[in-house]
């Protein structure tokens, strides 16, 4: 029995922000880095600092604080302690040019981590501060008056369980209070579908991936898909989140090494079965080091064979804290549909 004292469980808080355009506003096809950014520099200004400084010396809230430390994502296998939040970019229309009008509304995602929830109304306030610098490219001469990125409004925040299809509003059109939001995504809840998927004994898998995921192996960047890897990754990751931002590992995960190394055989008994996935070429920007990092992986879509009830925890989990390199930048994006083939249409990265 837990005890009523013991720290809350690791939970995930999938946020929901949506916005609508006051100017025109271009987005990259792969918007994750642009959204961060702006993100970043607004709780920055709000903490009372500068994007551009070197270190968080100005930020007293220690949760702020590992909100905003940057991490050098680029060591192999993100050995890093992970940030507590990833970015769920803004999904463009496949048949839709970058550029959306004034008036229309789109609507991206910030999963949060275990107790980083409590700064969530710093959130709320960084973006309302966003409101006056926009984001985007700049606007072209004529567009604006002056060199600016297209400006938006903060409609409306809320938080969404994709396992349970509870929602929660935090903010509303036409009201002041900010909610913190009491609905999360908890081990429970992820066992709870695992299981369905389980019960469901697939021997097919497709894996959607919706951003660019880059994965590594001994030291290397995989360019195609490899069922294996991807385990071997979630369980560092999902370990390392669970263990700075909750009480204690997930307890999907192996306790030890033989239990990890059990699994991980496992993993190398999946076959690929179809891999329909391309290789693409993105480069951010940061305003802070003024680096270009390399954000490129491979976005598609991949099928296995094999017996994946050992895996459905690690890979629901995955769909929430997404895995790979640039996670805080919208990479590594990804969903998991159990039976293949039966299901060829790509589902929504929110899709429960």
């Amino acid at each position: 029995m837990t005890s009523p004292n013991a720290p809350p469980a690791f939970t995930a808080y999938p946020l929901l922000f949506e916005l609508e355009a006051v100017e025109p506003i271009y987005l990259h096809a792969h918007n994750g880095s642009a959204l961060r950014g702006m993100f970043y520099r607004a709780v920055v200004e709000l903490a009372g600092g500068d994007a551009r400084a070197p270190d968080l010396h100005f930020v007293s809230d220690p949760a702020i604080r590992r909100l905003l430390a940057a991490l050098e994502e680029d060591n192999p296998r993100g050995q890093d302690v992970p940030r507590p939040y990833v970015i769920r970019p803004f999904q463009l229309p496949k048949d839709r040019k970058h550029r959306l009008d004034p008036g229309e509304r789109f609507t991206f995602g910030i999963n949060v981590f275990g107790d980083i929830i409590e700064v969530f109304p710093v959130l709320v306030l960084a973006l309302k501060q966003a409101e006056t610098y926009g984001i985007g490219r700049f606007l072209a001469h004529g567009e604006h008056a002056r060199r600016a990125r297209g400006r938006f409004r903060l409609q409306r925040v809320f938080v969404h369980n994709p396992l349970t299809r509870l929602t929660q509003e935090c903010l509303v059109p036409g009201e002041r209070e900010v909610r913190v939001p009491t609905i999360g995504v908890t081990h429970e809840d992820v066992m709870h579908r695992a299981t369905v998927d389980a019960q469901a004994c697939p021997t097919r898998l497709r894996v959607v991936f919706h951003t660019p995921m880059t994965l590594r192996a001994n030291g290397q960047v995989i360019l195609r898909p490899n069922f294996s890897v991807l385990i071997h990754r979630l369980i560092e990751r999902l370990t390392q989140l669970s263990t700075h931002y909750g009480p204690e590992p997930l307890p999907c995960l192996p306790l030890d090494r033989e239990a990890r190394n059990a699994l991980l055989r496992l993993a190398d008994a999946i076959t690929p079965a179809t891999d329909d996935t391309r290789w693409v070429v993105v480069r951010g920007h940061s305003a802070r080091t003024q680096a270009s990092p390399n954000l490129s992986g491979f976005v598609g879509s991949a099928e296995f064979v094999g017996d994946f009830a050992p895996f459905f925890p690690l890979l629901r989990w995955g769909e929430l804290c997404h895995a790979g390199n640039h996670t805080i930048k919208g990479n590594g994006l990804f969903s998991i549909q159990p039976g293949g083939g039966q299901h060829r249409r790509t589902a929504s990265p929110d899709a429960a």
